[in-house]
């Protein structure tokens, strides 16, 4: 009985896309921030606590401002928070900083000459400190974006040991992300430059033909301009005939991912509401800005349950018999005789 009603529930949602589901068929069978503790290597907790983990500005040249930092020493002794300035990019993926580690390395984009007070910053055992770093845009800064590190690494101090096994870890660093932008001739162009399907909720295994509902999808966004980007917009899931089974917003958070100049971001949620056999459309509508053009991508993939194939071939075997039975009848009925 369950195979019977599973037979008619196939045969009625599939009537129309009956063609299509057979080519696809035969394609699947050929293709056979608010605060941050720093943890060492090991898994250990370090010294500092930091908030908060990002900062935006927007300087003219010349002009002044300063960034509010809050440590706080998670060690059982006194400590010196030892400061430094980490240059990154793009990892073209995560959005994850990669820190550029050549010391030859001269970045455009660096906030090195914007830091004007850096200094490092002694904590008793348990303070909480907060304080201002000065900034100043250099007279001469280039419109555009700047990013990078501030870090912070905690160092016993020589006068006062840290007790028991807090000094596990201490090699680790605490770090807030700078991004400043300096106002002027700045281009704001992005693409759309892919839309993936994933089977999973990590986004790591991509496909186009499903056996099992997709978890999530990932959106591919290219920073084409000289400045930071947040693009935004919204997400539509369609079924085989066009009607929405799901939505959702594109870098919705209180706070909005930021896409590098010159870089790409993938930007994965998730996917629901896909519970019958059939073809599926990914609609994105997104936009990056005041003024900006939207943006307008599609990805179409196919959920085929295990089970939908032998109820395929099932029901073909039924309507070949059925067609062979009726060809029996018609061969017998009046007007038509055997000879011998």
């Amino acid at each position: 009985m369950k195979l019977n009603k599973r037979v008619a529930e196939a045969v009625f949602y599939l009537r129309r896309p009956l063609l299509g589901l057979g080519l696809a068929l035969t394609v699947i069978l050929s293709s056979g921030l608010t605060a941050q503790a720093a943890t060492a290597p090991g898994g250990s907790a370090s010294g500092l606590s930091i908030s908060p983990l990002r900062q935006e500005l927007t300087l003219k040249p010349g002009q002044a401002d300063k960034i509010s930092i809050t440590l706080k020493n998670i060690t059982g002794g006194p400590i010196t928070a030892k400061v430094a300035v980490q240059d990154f990019e793009s990892d073209n993926l995560t959005g994850n900083p990669k820190l550029i580690t050549d010391p030859k390395s001269n970045n455009p984009a660096s906030i090195r000459n914007f830091l004007v007070g850096l200094g490092n910053v002694s904590l008793a055992t348990g303070e909480q400190r907060t304080f201002n770093i000065p900034v100043q845009a250099p007279s001469n800064a280039a419109p555009g974006a700047y990013y990078g590190l501030i870090e912070y690494q905690a160092v016993p101090n020589n006068n006062g040991g840290l007790s028991g096994n807090s000094q596990v870890g201490l090699s680790a660093a605490v770090s807030q992300l700078v991004f400043i932008t300096v106002p002027g001739n700045i281009t704001q162009r992005m693409e759309i430059n892919a839309i993936h399907v994933y089977r999973d909720k990590l986004g790591t295994k991509e496909g186009l033909f499903f056996t099992s509902p997709p978890k999530t999808d990932g959106i591919m966004m290219t920073n084409l301009g000289n400045g930071f980007a947040k693009p935004f917009g919204r997400i539509s899931l369609q079924n085989s005939s066009g009607k929405e089974i799901y939505a959702y917003q594109l870098n919705g958070s209180i706070t909005p991912e930021l896409v590098l100049p010159h870089s790409s971001r993938l930007f994965i949620n998730a996917l629901g509401n896909i519970k019958r056999p059939g073809r599926y459309t990914i609609v994105a509508n997104i936009s990056y800005g005041p003024g900006s053009a939207i943006l307008t991508g599609k990805k179409t993939f196919w959920y085929i349950p295990a089970w939908l194939p032998a109820v395929v071939i099932v029901v073909l075997a039924l309507l070949a018999g059925a067609a062979v039975l009726a060809r029996r009848r018609y061969k017998r009925g009046p007007g038509h005789h055997y000879h011998r």
